[in-house]
């Protein structure tokens, strides 16, 4: 029978909670560099 083992075991690292900054600020500027863009373009 297989043993059980946790999520942050099975993922063999910790959840840096950072991360989710540095995602959601990535993601809000390519959200304006696409928006100037687009305004300068059109």
């Amino acid at each position: 029978m297989p043993q059980e083992i946790n999520a942050e075991r099975a993922r063999q690292g910790k959840t840096l909670n950072h991360m989710r900054y540095v995602l959601g600020t990535s993601i809000a500027l390519i959200v304006v560099a696409f928006a100037i863009v687009y305004f300068y373009v059109v």
